[in-house]
């Protein structure tokens, strides 16, 4: 009933040639305070578009880092638990190739159930299972201890609203035939909704530059590439010898319109490392590679889903799950057609 209300004072949207990259959220433990990217790409919408998006990501995560002395009882790195990230997003293009919008994040860290799966996983085709048998199943904790003396410890679920972020798309170059990508530009400050206790952090501000190419015949090939910079609040839980402000976030996904309705995609997404702890573990790059497919459910209704294993930076969930599903509609891509007033009888 609300998608019809909404459908008949704003038009179906047009679809786009390529849908852009898995959108998905950075669910690894130590990244809880910061800023996520948005599912934003290098493509202009035309004015009046509104969409709405809710985006699920679901990780395991088990990272331990221990020495030869200490051993797995006694670790300088502990990272256990799963985490449930849900994000809301609407978004509007007052003009063409300008679109502002909101997304709220809601976060849970729990035990959950996928330790032993993920377990008999790794095993059955012959991964690394990284000493999980070492450890209780369904365990939340987050542990750093560097040096002796410094030490960080967290353990328990936790769950609630986390942030909300303010997002500005601008169009620099729309999409053309010939070589040149198309671009835009894109800043978003997240704003802090917890102001104390473990998920406290602060204001977060992002700047990213957004490139997409189109290939083969009538463009069904599309590859997304972003780069940028992103100022980061220390939350006050975190020592500040332990945290760098500033941090590059990236991402390159490739997209292929297989069917009218379905194109698989692989989409790669990260970040350098906000922390200096002189651990190789928690200080690498945090990146993750999606690999699914987007379905047009609709003419305005899309769906993307996705599966990450993770084997690029080893600082990532070990396992992750992501989907979203968004409604789009337009004014201008349909508009309606005017009833004609009817020219009275004239009687004689």
């Amino acid at each position: 009933m609300v998608c019809g209300l909404i459908a008949s004072v704003f038009p179906l949207a047009a679809a786009d040639p390529v849908p852009g990259p898995l959108h998905s959220l950075n669910v690894y433990f130590p990244y809880l305070f910061f800023v996520q990217s948005s599912g934003a790409y290098a493509q202009s919408q035309p004015a009046g578009t509104l969409a709405a998006t809710i985006t699920e990501s679901y990780g395991n995560t088990f990272l331990i880092g221990t020495s030869q002395t200490n051993g797995f009882d006694n670790p300088f790195l502990l990272i256990d638990g799963e985490a449930a990230y849900t994000e809301f997003a609407l978004s509007w293009t007052p003009i063409t190739g300008t679109t502002v919008g909101l997304r709220a994040l809601h976060v849970v860290h729990c035990g959950g159930f996928l330790d032993p799966i993920v377990h008999t996983f790794h095993e059955l085709f012959g991964f690394r299972t990284g000493a999980r048998e070492e450890r209780p199943e369904g365990e939340v904790v987050f542990f750093v201890r560097p040096e002796p003396t410094d030490t960080f410890r967290w353990s328990g679920p936790i769950a609630g609203l986390q942030s909300l972020t303010a997002d500005a798309v601008h169009t620099l170059i729309p999409h053309a035939d010939g070589p040149l990508p198309a671009l835009s530009s894109e800043i978003s400050v997240k704003l802090p909704l917890v102001w104390s206790g473990f998920r406290a952090s602060g204001v977060d501000a992002m700047a990213r530059l957004l490139a997409r190419w189109y290939l083969g015949a009538a463009d069904r090939v599309a590859i997304d590439a972003s780069v940028g910079a992103a100022y980061l609040t220390r939350p006050q839980v975190v020592p500040e010898q332990w945290f760098d402000p500033w941090v590059l976030p990236a991402g390159l996904s490739v997209a292929w319109r297989a069917l009218p309705r379905l194109t698989p995609t692989v989409s790669i997404s990260g970040t350098t490392s906000p922390y200096s702890v002189d651990t190789e573990l928690l200080d690498r790059f945090s990146a993750h590679a999606v690999i699914g497919a987007s379905f047009e459910l609709r003419e305005h209704l899309q769906l993307q889903a996705g599966f990450a294993e993770e084997f690029l930076t080893f600082a990532t969930a070990d396992i992750s799950f992501h989907a979203s599903l968004q409604y789009r509609v337009s004014r201008q891509s349909n508009p309606r057609p005017r009833l004609r007033r009817r020219a009275p009888k004239t009687v004689k």
